[in-house]
């Protein structure tokens, strides 16, 4: 529906993600192929746990795969970069590394959204983590 003409059909479309936890998309990031996009998100759980989530989504926003990556208890996602594979890296941050406070976290997932790898960097208490460099 437009604002100005409200009998005129247009591709706005609103999709709701999730599994009826809280989850906060956080980027989107366009495949090279399709159409079709990432979504990156937290979903945050009752019992003050997180996780990340993606989903690979069509463009008209249908889920057509997700991923979970629980890394440590309380993960949370930041930011989406393509990988020269088509897959995506991801950064975030977690607070579950025993007594060391906030830690950053990068992590390589496949084309079909498969986890291929993760590590964690960062200084403790000082809560410095990872942030995608702005041009």
């Amino acid at each position: 529906m437009s604002c100005t003409d409200p009998d005129t059909e247009t591709d706005t479309y609103i999709k709701l993600l999730g599994d009826g936890h809280r989850t906060v998309a956080k980027d989107i990031l366009s495949r090279t192929e399709g159409g079709r996009f990432f979504v990156l998100g937290t979903t945050f759980f009752d019992n003050d746990s997180s996780q990340i989530v993606i989903y690979d989504v069509d463009e008209s926003g249908n889920q057509l795969n997700s991923s979970q990556l629980a890394i440590l208890r309380n993960t949370e996602s930041e930011k989406l970069a393509r990988s020269t594979d088509g897959g995506v890296y991801i950064i975030g941050h977690t607070y579950s590394l025993a007594g060391s406070g906030r830690q950053s976290i990068l992590a390589k997932l496949s084309p079909e959204l498969e986890a291929l790898w993760g590590d964690h960097f960062g200084l403790g208490d000082k809560r410095q983590h990872l942030r995608p460099r702005c041009a």
